[in-house]
């Protein structure tokens, strides 16, 4: 084990910072649909930053372009209290519903509204809707990103990125080649909106969970991890519209002490943990790194 990866378990915390944008690009644009984007940006992130503050943890917040411009002033102190900032497209579009050259698009306008608004230009992507294909790697590839954050077949393990896959209805399909570009996987179970919110416009969001039913399964994924997968990687993403509101955020402050009171468990960025299987797995991806077995 190298000295970079001698730890337990290593929980990324990181946040889509969609505000209005995830409501608009929905069809939204009421008063009150926004104002919950809105609470987000407002009260929500605000409320966050203080806690991490408390248990000094540095996490990852993926902010749409649109979120940066229209709130600037929180979008700069998540970057002045040393968060990462990443890519999450502009107005938290739908990918798979748009042209390819119009992702790209989406995603340098994101990345130069970030950097405008910060001073930083991001190392990290999360696809903000919608589906994609490996187009969409080999892109962030070319642009000079270091990882992406979108697929959801990781579990506790970072891996290499791969291009186009080749897909046949009649027989296998053909996987992708690894690319230089690390995977930092999520899932729908370690998110929050999942099980907290419901939109009467919006199907995919009819949560309906309590925070303490959220709180056991995220306490039991974690102690999956930390008790069968040495040196695994959690990530949970959440939501500062959210998370944010007061139980919810007393909920994931229980989280994070339940995760510190554990021997050798810390929390990271995205981008440390990226730069770390980086350093262990040698720049050039190995062609089994990401190709499923048989």
């Amino acid at each position: 084990m190298t000295e970079a990866n001698a730890n337990r378990a290593t929980v990324c915390l990181t946040f889509d910072f969609d505000a209005v944008s995830l409501w608009m690009a929905f069809g939204a644009n009421g008063a009150r649909a926004l104002s919950r984007g809105e609470f987000g940006a407002k009260t929500g992130a605000p409320r966050i930053l203080d806690v991490l503050d408390r248990y000094d943890i540095k996490t990852t917040w993926f902010t749409p372009g649109h979120t940066a411009e229209t709130f600037p002033a929180v979008t700069r102190d998540v970057v002045e209290r040393g968060h990462e900032i990443g890519n999450h497209g502009y107005l938290h579009e739908i990918f798979d519903s748009i042209p390819f050259e119009e992702v790209k698009s989406v995603i340098r306008k994101g990345n130069d509204a970030i950097e405008r608004v910060t001073g930083v230009r991001p190392q990290g992507m999360r696809a903000p809707a919608g589906d994609f294909d490996g187009r969409l790697q080999e892109f962030l590839l070319d642009e000079g990103f270091a990882y992406d954050s979108s697929r959801w077949d990781g579990e506790f393990e970072l891996y290499w990125a791969r291009g186009l896959d080749t897909l046949h209805s009649d027989g296998p399909n053909e996987f992708g080649a690894p690319i230089d570009l690390v995977e930092v996987p999520l899932s729908l179970m370690m998110q929050d909106l999942v099980y907290f919110e419901a939109d009467f416009a919006v199907s995919a969001f009819q949560g309906r969970c309590a925070p303490s039913q959220v709180e056991e399964i995220w306490r039991d994924q974690f102690q999956y991890m930390y008790d069968r997968v040495p040196d695994g990687v959690l990530v949970v993403t959440m939501h500062p519209q959210s998370i944010g509101w007061g139980l919810r955020v007393a909920m994931l402050e229980r989280f994070i002490e339940h995760c510190l009171s554990q021997p050798g468990t810390r929390f990271a960025t995205c981008a440390t943990v990226a730069a770390e299987f980086r350093a262990a797995a040698g720049s050039q991806p190995l062609e089994s790194a990401t190709t499923p077995a048989n």
